[in-house]
């Protein structure tokens, strides 16, 4: 990963943090989902289907989506590798029970979206390099949960959430980041 990309996935973190965190504090099954979410919603963006033709919070079921979705849930374990959390990695997701959590797809896009397109922007990135950024993300609010989440379940969520926000059209508004000629850092 570039370190524009890590530096990415620290400013998404501290978002989701200041974003989601009451004054209970933070609430780790909608954490995980809603990293998992954005990171998801991203790698959508992406892929620039002709979303602005669909209808917001419709699935799309795209072979291209299938074939990346699995490459960010890879990401997030290789994160999780690194920060020393050992989950089976055949966690999928199906049995991430989402009505544990607090907020539903739109209502993470509305709250998060624009923060993290703001830090995408900022370094340079394009969508599908802060899909990834999002999906380390991810990875480290299952870290800072795991004191009171069990690991395995926190990464069901965020895994779930992946599949959720990279076939369902966004809520958010706003053109993908191509589309506003902002290059990626591969393309300059």
């Amino acid at each position: 990963m570039t370190d524009a990309r890590d530096e990415a996935a620290g400013s998404s973190f501290a978002v989701i943090r200041a974003r989601l965190t009451t004054e209970r504090g933070i609430h780790a099954e909608t954490a995980a989902a809603a990293a998992g979410r954005l990171s998801g919603t991203f790698l959508f963006r992406s892929l620039q289907l002709p979303a602005q033709l669909l209808t917001p919070g419709s699935p799309v079921f795209s072979g291209e989506a299938d074939k990346l979705g699995p490459h960010l849930v890879d990401v997030l374990f290789k994160a999780l590798e690194r920060l020393g959390v050992s989950v089976d990695p055949r966690v999928d997701g199906k049995g991430a029970d989402m009505s544990l959590v607090q907020l539903t797809l739109q209502q993470c896009q509305e709250l998060l979206y624009a923060p993290l397109a703001a830090v995408r922007d900022d370094l340079g990135l394009a969508d599908r390099e802060m899909s990834e950024a999002v999906a380390v993300t991810a990875a480290r609010v299952v870290h800072a949960a795991s004191a009171t989440l069990d690991p395995r379940v926190a990464v069901g969520f965020a895994v779930y959430g992946i599949a959720e926000g990279c076939k369902t059209v966004p809520y958010a508004a706003g053109p993908p980041a191509a589309q506003r000629g902002w290059p990626g850092r591969g393309q300059r």
